[in-house]
Order: C-alpha cells, then structure tokens, then sequence
C-alpha cells in the first residue's frame, strides 16, 4: 500500500489488492492452521469494513491507507454482520453467529473527535445468528435482528459511555434487513415486511400477501408495494430527488417519485418502469470488440456498407448471449447503478423515461369487457386522435382520446360482412373483409363516425384477394395474399362523375420461396411505409418523397420479428409474437431506415400508436390500456430536488445505459 496513491476510479476489472493483502489467508489455532473467510462487508466514505470467519474484524481507512484490526474477544466464532456509521464519531457495529453485537466508537485525530477507542456490548438478547444492522443518523440507537426473527433496540449514550439494549419485536421468521429513519424502522423478514413506529410502537404491515419465495432485500424506509401491480422487490434504493428504485423478480427496474417521511408510499399509486436495453445484461466490452473486427473483416469481403454488417452481426450475437438477470441496485447523485448477475456494473447518469400501462374502461362498459382490437388515426376533429375498438369481427366502436369520460360511440357494420382489419385516417375509415373486400366510411367535423358504408369497386385488380390496406393522409396502400403490393391516391370512396383512382402494382421485395409480405403500415403523413412479412421479418420501403411517393426500393430490417407493426408520424412501434413492445430509433427522412430497435416496457395482445407517439393497447387480458411516461432527470444540481427532476411527458427520451 502507497502512502500517497492517488484514488483510483471505478473499473470495468478493479481487485482490492492492497486490501485483501492486508488479512491473512490462514491463521495459527495452537497446532493447527485456520483458514480465513471474509464473512460481511460494509463500506462508508471514510472506512471498509471486512468481518471474517475467526471474529476477527477489519477496518481500511481510506484516507490514510491503513489497516487495523479488530478482536471481539473470548470465544472465536464467525462475523455475520457489520454495519458502519459516520456521524460527529464513526461508529462501526458487528453481528456474530452465537447472537453477540459488539459496538466499537473508533479513534478520530480531528479536534473534538474520540480520541480513545471504546467498545459496547450486547449480549443475552439475541440466542441465535445476527442477520441485519441499522443505526439511527445520529448514531444514538441501533437496531438488531437475528435468524429467529428477534428486533433488538440498543440506545447509546456516548457521553456517558452507556449501552442500554431491549427487545423491541419478536416476528415468526428470520430478519433479513433492517433500515431506519425519521422515527421508522423497516424490517424485512422472510414472510413479511413492515414499518415499527418507534415514538407510537405501532406496526403496519406492508402489504397483504405473504411472500412466495423466503428472503428478500430491503433497504429504503419510503416504500409500500404497489399489489396491484403484482411487483414483488428484491433490492430497494432511495435516491435523490426524493425517489425510490426498486429491482423485482424477474431483473425489472422501477421508480416512484415524490417519496417523502411524510408520504412513504410517494405522490404516484404505482410505480414507472424503466427499459432495460438486451445490451445491459451482456458482456458489453468483448461483444462489441468481437464485431466491430468481425464488421470490417466481412464488410470488406463482402463490399458492403459497415454499418450494415455491424447491425446483422450485432443481432446475431444477441441472440447467442446468455441472459444475465439485474440482482442489486443503488443510486447517487452519480447516476443509478445496477448489477447484471456477473460481476458487472451499468449506470445510466442521463435522464430515464418510466412507464405506465394505465387501465381504461370506457364508460357504458364494464371492467370486464374483452376487447380484441385497437386501432388509432387522427380525429376527423382534426383535435387528437380517434379509437377504433373491436370485441370481435361483427362490431366496432369508436371513441375520442380528448372525451375525458370516453364514452364510445357504436358504428354499425354492413348487414352480415365481418372485418378483419380496420385503418382509418382524418376523413375516411377503411374495413377489409374475410374476403378480402374493401368498405369505406367517410367521416367529418358534423359527423367524425361517419353515416355509411361504401363497397369499394376492385375491379381494376382483376381477381386478386386483398390481405391488408393502410390509410394516410392522401394515399392508400395494400397488399393482396400473394404478397403484390398496390397504391392508391385517394382515400375516398369513387365518385362515377370523376375519373377511376388507379391503383398502381408495386413490385414486393425480393425473398426466398415460400415467403411474401402480409401487410403494409402507412404512416398518417404519407411519408414512410413499412412491412411485415409471413416470417415475421420486418421491410420498409425507401425513397418515398412527395414527388416520388411509391418509394424506389426496399430494405430488410433486422433485430426482431414482429407480430404487429404501428405506424406514427415519425416512427414506428412493434409488437413482437411473445407481446413485448419495441420501438425504431433513427428514423429520418435521409435514413427511413432507422438505426436499431429497443423495447419498451410491456406486454400487450394488439398495440397502436396515435401520430403523436401515444401508445394505446389491448393487455394480455383483454383489457383497453393506455401507455403514460414519465422522465427521471438525474441532475444533481437541482434547486428543486422533489419537483423539478421529474416531468410527465410523451417520453421520446433515450436513456444509455454504460458497463462498468
């Protein structure tokens, strides 16, 4: 160990050498040699404490780049628990297997500080291991729980050098973590969690359900589940801002804001999850090596483009690497840090888009109601936009996102025709048939559900069958079950006093025997069309302009396939077959292409989106959902740490996340 060394930042690959050389691998024991395990770990600004198999304590002092040792005296037994403080005097606690807490108040050579070490005792209270520690701020109590689910509340006297202990609770199962603040103690046992006023000794349990699996982490004093949403936390932090992330079951990160002493459960009923991209939970570094070579090796092999190949071969590696669930999370006012389960951290220091399913039930239906389809276009009140809802082939409702009692309106189909796809734009809503007829509904300002149904006469195709039709805002595009796809300008029906609308043969892309396009997705602004075809494998067509508005080309999209594709005005949004949602980043004029996909939080059976990027659902339950975000900014030199760091909003930020 230097005597001056500089800090050493965080590194990908980083062992404590100089810290682990300073405790003995082994021990004398009379005649016989001891191994030594280190047992707990705990670290503060100022110190890392280490405890170890022979009760033998280890405190590093970082700042002057020493160690000291600490004994607990009489019989040796393992060190199950330590637990630093650093108030006026640092404080260190310690836990044993046998039930013994052991106080030290260490030596501090600043004016005012204790300047000899003392030592506290807690003995005959705890009959069994010490599983968890928590000191008040002040350092003037700390709280202890053990394997047999005793709470023991030691109340310091430093002044006076008097350590009085008492069991403060006795629950059913083993304490697994204690936290404590303004008055409140949590305590997370394997079957339950609660919140122990100390001022009232009063208990309120969180929750009602007991838990599925024994353990649990749980270390913010803020915090009630949300049971409504099923989310079962292992690993709880609180950061600034005055909100609280929390990591389940299955590795899902979350947040709720406006968590406060005086409001634990914070100003939301619910919390936001934040995507977690698919390169979190891989190993970023050699990934990323491994195909920026393989790129230029292949791309010039192939005399094609690098960006390119990078992206097919970035896919491929995807899909070989083994997943990695997030375990452990904590946030500063560094950014929020996770692990991924393999020695690895990521931290997102930018903002973080939350999100919300949000039930909708529109009024004159019940809760129960099952809906089958959703489809959303801009309203022929040119103000927001229009739902379109189907519960099966034989109905279809509509109903206005700006009516806030969302009350639907019925539109009658045609006498026995049954839909199978319905697209609509501002001034017409287009229905195709099990037999691949077209009928079109003119709406307007006087009437946005529209009065009747027209049959579109489709002779001009000959005796071809339509699979799919989307509406933009002037033009029409479809696609027939072999795959040919077909553009139209006009999204009304004939009028017999005006020339036929032509419908114009574009030829599909170029795919292997066997495969061919299954429907096409317009954009609400003409300006992108996009595919999918029998394999689920995504197509969009390149060089569509306004003088040239059937494009020039098309171009495979790799990443994923799609059950379902959605259109808005400058993006466009996918529902994969097992339901998960992604979404396109990149997307321009010169790169209609994008750059690369991303999911977003959710699982959904049918998914639109409106041309402002608002995402409404069917849920797996066939219930009406609505997508709401809202931004985490994580500035750390906020004036207005509780209100101004969050923002509600349509959520078109992109958070990175980085490997450590």
């Amino acid at each position: 160990m230097a005597a001056n060394s500089p800090p050493v930042p965080l590194k990908e690959f980083c062992p404590l050498y100089y810290l682990l050389n300073a405790i003995p691998a082994k021990v004398q024991k009379g005649f016989r040699s001891v191994l030594v395990y280190l047992t707990a770990l705990d670290a503060s600004s100022e110190y890392i404490a280490v405890g170890s198999s022979i009760g033998m304590l280890y405190l590093y002092c970082r700042r002057l780049n020493q160690m000291k040792k600490y004994n607990l005296e009489g019989k040796s037994e393992s060190i199950t628990t330590v637990k630093l403080l650093s108030c006026f005097d640092d404080l260190v606690a310690v836990g044993t297997a046998s039930g013994r807490v052991v106080l030290f108040q260490l030596v501090c050579p600043l004016p005012g500080r204790n300047k000899q070490l003392r030592r506290f005792d807690v003995v005959g209270l705890h009959k069994s291991t010490v599983t968890a520690l928590a000191w008040s701020a002040n350092g003037m109590k700390l709280f202890s729980g053990d394997d047999k689910g005793k709470i023991v509340y030691s109340s310091l006297d430093l002044d006076q050098g008097v350590c009085n202990p008492s069991v403060l609770l006795e629950e059913q199962s083993a304490v697994v973590q204690l936290d404590y603040s303004q008055k409140v103690l949590l305590v997370s046992t394997c079957q339950r969690c609660l919140l122990f006023y100390t001022e009232h000794n009063a208990v309120q349990q969180i929750g009602t359900k007991p838990r599925k699996r024994m353990g649990g982490c749980v270390n913010v004093i803020c915090f009630v589940v949300s049971e409504r949403q099923g989310l079962e936390p292992v690993c709880i932090s609180l950061g600034d801002h005055h909100t609280a992330w929390a990591l389940d079951t299955n590795g899902n990160l979350w947040f709720r804001t406006g968590v406060t002493p005086k409001k634990p459960q914070g100003e939301d009923d619910h919390w936001w999850q934040v995507s977690i991209t698919d390169y979190v939970v891989f190993d970023q570094s050699s990934l990323f090596q491994t195909i920026i070579h393989a790129s230029h090796t292949l791309a010039s092999a192939a005399q094609a483009p690098v960006e390119k190949v990078a992206d097919k071969l970035r896919v491929a590696f995807w899909t070989q690497q083994p997943q990695c669930q997030p375990s452990l999370i904590s946030v500063n006012t560094g950014g929020v840090w996770i692990t991924s389960g393999r020695n690895e951290f990521h931290v997102a220091k930018g903002s973080l888009t939350g999100t919300y399913w949000m039930n909708v039930v529109p009024r004159g239906t019940a809760s129960t109601t099952k809906w089958a389809f959703v489809f959303a276009s801009p309203a022929p009140t040119k103000e927001g936009s229009f739902l379109w809802l189907r519960q099966s082939c034989t109905d279809l409702f509509c109903i206005s996102d700006h009516n806030p009692q969302f009350r639907p309106s019925t539109v009658q189909l045609p006498p026995d025709v049954e839909m199978v796809q319905i697209s609509a734009c501002q001034d017409a809503v287009w229905g195709l048939d099990t037999h691949g007829s077209v009928y079109i509904r003119s709406l307007s300002k006087t009437c946005p559900s529209g009065m009747h149904w027209t049959r579109l006469d489709l002779s001009q195709l000959g005796r071809i069958k339509l699979a799919s039709c989307s509406c933009g805002s002037q033009n029409v595009w479809a696609c027939d079950v072999n795959g040919v796809v077909y553009f139209r300008v006009g999204t009304q029906p004939l009028n017999p006093s005006l020339m036929l609308p032509a419908w114009i043969s574009i030829e599909p892309p170029q795919q292997p025997v066997g495969m061919h396009l299954v429907s096409v997705h317009t954009s609400p602004n003409d300006k992108m069309l996009w595919a999918v075809d029998s394999k689920g494998n995504v197509h969009v067509r390149t060089g569509i302009t306004e003088d040239m508005p059937v494009g020039t080309d098309w171009e495979h999209i790799p990443g994923l396939q799609a059950g379902e594709l959605t259109v808005s005005s400058r993006t466009v949004w996918v529902r994969c077959p097992n339901g998960d949602v992604a979404r396109r980043y990149g997307i321009t004029d010169k790169n209609p292409a994008g750059d690369y996909w991303k999911k977003v939080p959710g699982c959904v059976a049918c998914l639109t989106v409106t041309p402002l990027d608002e995402l409404w659902a069917i849920s797996q339950s066939g219930g009406l959902i609505q997508r709401l975000t809202k931004t985490f900014r994580h500035d750390s030199t906020s004036a207005k740490p509780s209100g101004s760091a969050v923002s509600v909003q349509s959520g078109d930020l992109e958070e990175e996340w980085e490997v450590i």
